[in-house]
């Protein structure tokens, strides 16, 4: 007599081999689609400058001041600086002068810009040293007046003592600034670099009249032009 059937999962049973039907290969199999190449990016606009939409940030935008700068110039004390300004031999060799004196001292970028700025709307760094209208005379065109009230002791046809005269005549005004901000004798936009220039050029008994005086006007005017080219930025 037969005993009862196994079950297929006891360990007693082998299942019989079954053969498979082989699958043919298929030689043209449907590949992945090949990736698709990246959109092209915008054109900036002319004139455009900073981001463009699609573009991320700008391409200078991880430059540092200096880096962005058109014109790399090195001291002879070993400062290097950038402007947006081409300069001649001259106008770079007395450009160096004021950045060294500047960094001997101490002083802000904007000092020294302010600095240079004026010597450049004065007498494009040294090239126009005389005036035949007045007594005005070198690289700041300091008057006769000016230079006997505050600095005599210095000599007015040395370069040297003109930017020492100089350096010393911001630092003095930046003082000024403050206290004629709180005063309400100045306007509350004037930045302290046109402050100061105004200062140099009109006089500082009268600083409530800046922003009447046609003269001062025309050339603060002048000189903020000059500014976008000449404020140097250090290494």
């Amino acid at each position: 007599m037969a005993g009862p059937p196994r079950k297929r999962n006891s360990p007693d049973h082998i299942d019989p081999p079954v053969d498979l039907p082989a699958v043919p290969v298929r030689e043209n199999r449907p590949r992945d689609p090949a990736p698709r190449p990246p959109a092209p990016r915008p054109p900036a606009p002319p004139g455009h400058i900073g981001p463009v939409p699609g573009m991320g940030s700008s391409p200078g935008a991880r430059l540092t001041p200096y880096q962005r700068g058109a014109y790399k110039f090195t001291t002879p004390g070993g400062r290097r600086y950038s402007l947006q300004m081409r300069l001649g031999p001259s106008q770079e060799a007395l450009l160096n002068q004021i950045i060294d004196y500047g960094f001997g001292l101490a002083v802000s970028e904007e000092t020294m810009s302010i600095v240079a700025v004026t010597a450049f709307q004065e007498s494009s760094f040294g090239i126009k040293n005389t005036n035949p209208e007045s007594s005005a005379f070198g690289v700041f065109q300091f008057t006769r007046g000016t230079w006997s009230d505050h600095y005599k002791h210095l000599n007015r046809e040395s370069t040297s003592d003109q930017v020492s005269a100089m350096y010393d005549r911001v630092e003095y005004f930046r003082h000024r600034y403050t206290q004629h901000l709180a005063e309400g004798k100045i306007s509350r936009s004037m930045t302290f670099p046109e402050y100061a220039y105004a200062n140099h050029k009109q006089g500082q008994s009268r600083p409530q009249t800046f922003e009447t005086n046609g003269e001062t006007q025309e050339a603060l005017a002048s000189f903020r032009d000059k500014w976008l080219i000449l404020s140097l930025h250090a290494e």
